[in-house]
């Protein structure tokens, strides 16, 4: 369509083309007007036996990808990135369990299309892992599994670190301090970067303190501190 002949892509030449130098001559719309709360679709169809066959997948088939291709200056064949959805579990009468994968190109030479993030039959979300174990699941060894940056001055970008021997740290990266370390031990460390640290509960702040801990009541009139055990019946 738009075109006198195809042109050969990384698949071949396919089938159906829509061929443009615009926007419009290089665009599919689907539209449905209709008085009711359905839409238009867009459906991939993978089955294993012949052209209408229901022959069930197995796990691990691909059922669709959505392939982005760019001219490399010298064909049109290498792929930028993708979409796919892949068979995952097991296949069974109304039963397709799946992952979908999103995938980058690499800046490289030659460019891989690396997978960026997973989602599972679970809807677990995978970031750098490919078996996700909660709904949010981010791996990134080495570096920032997360970074909160505000970006208006400084003291305002905030990394969380998950390291390879099992601590967890709140880390200011402007400052360049761990402001808590959580180790596996469940041993916590409050303001380990620096000398002036300090850690407020109900309070921000305690012109009278250079490093320590303030601890801010309120209007409570109960305890503000208490030291338990469990084998003493009366408490220090």
């Amino acid at each position: 369509i738009g075109h006198t002949a195809q042109i050969a892509s990384a698949v071949g030449n396919a089938e159906l083309q829509v061929l443009g130098t615009t926007n419009a001559d290089a665009a599919i719309d689907i539209g449905r007007f209709s008085a009711n709360g359905q839409n238009g679709t867009l459906s991939f169809i993978k089955g294993r036996g012949g052209i209408g066959d229901a022959t069930a997948l197995n796990s691990g088939d691909y059922i669709g990808v959505i392939q982005f291709y760019g001219a490399d200056g010298n064909d049109l064949a290498t792929s930028g990135a993708n979409i796919s959805v892949v068979a995952s579990g097991t296949i069974a009468e109304n039963r397709i369990p799946t992952y979908m994968t999103f995938s980058t190109g690499t800046d490289a030479a030659p460019t891989v299309v690396t997978e960026a993030m997973r989602i599972d039959s679970s809807q677990k979300v995978g970031i750098g892992v490919t078996n996700p174990l909660t709904r949010l699941h981010v791996k990134n060894a080495g570096q920032a599994d997360l970074r909160l940056d505000a970006n208006s001055g400084s003291g305002d970008s905030w990394d969380l670190q998950s390291k390879t021997d099992g601590t967890f740290v709140i880390y200011n990266a402007d400052a360049g301090t761990d402001v808590a370390t959580f180790n596996a031990d469940t041993n916590v460390s409050i303001g380990t970067g620096s000398a002036g640290q300090k850690l407020f509960i109900g309070d921000t702040a305690n012109g009278n303190m250079s490093q320590g801990i303030t601890i801010n009541q309120g209007a409570y009139d109960n305890e503000i501190l208490a030291f338990k055990s469990s084998d003493v019946a009366g408490g220090a």
